[in-house]
């Protein structure tokens, strides 16, 4: 690439060369690199940066996701949400839980009260967990992430062991288009049941992963 160098005089003293402008030092090239007019080192004999000072320097403007270097997902979506109270759920029926609570959401893309769903507002891969705490043991409970409407994913077919409470879980990744994907959780099973409340033992989570 091309350059100018423009400069009022290019004094010599054996072993340096220094620029000037307006009869001030503009920088100075010796042996070792080159220098501000500072005495700061800007560019090392060997190409490394040296260290700069950067002061009284506003930047505006906002960085976006998509500006961010490939595969970081730096600052994108991500929700801790759960069940406060129990739920009731009918034997052989698909039933939306309805995670009402949230330990964080980081975008605001976690619907806590009225649809109860996860519309993240960036392109991209996304994780997900989900576990609930069932009270009905010696029954058959699978738990579902729906995306849209629709089933998108299941967990294992998980079986009580006829004292202690029944779970579902399940953990994975999906795509979400950053508009208008959504993600909701689903629990059937063989029996009615009661999800129980409690931050620790029903919940939903999810993060970007990786930005499209």
């Amino acid at each position: 690439m091309a350059g100018i160098i423009v400069a009022d005089t290019i004094q010599s003293g054996g072993s340096f060369i220094r620029l000037n402008s307006a009869s001030q030092t503009v920088a100075t090239i010796n042996a070792a690199g080159i220098y501000a007019n500072t005495g700061n080192l800007l560019i090392a004999a060997n190409g490394t940066i040296g260290v700069a000072s950067i002061t009284n320097t506003a930047i505006t403007g906002t960085i976006t996701q998509a500006q961010i270097g490939t595969n970081v997902a730096a600052t994108g979506p991500a929700f801790f949400a759960w069940r406060s109270s129990s739920q009731s759920i009918s034997g052989g029926v698909y039933t939306k839980i309805n995670f009402q609570s949230e330990v964080f959401d980081i975008g605001s893309c976690y619907d806590s009260t009225t649809n109860y769903r996860f519309t993240p507002n960036v392109a991209g891969y996304y994780w997900f967990g989900f576990s609930a705490d069932l009270s009905a043991p010696n029954n058959r409970y699978t738990g579902y992430l729906y995306k849209n409407g629709s089933l998108y994913m299941a967990g294992p077919n998980m079986v009580g062991n006829g004292t202690n409470s029944q779970a579902a879980a399940f953990y994975g990744i999906a795509y979400a288009n950053g508009t208008t994907d959504y993600f909701e959780i689903y629990i059937q099973g063989n029996n009615s049941a009661t999800v129980d409340g409690g931050a620790y033992i029903s919940y939903f989570q999810g993060y970007l992963v990786r930005a499209a």
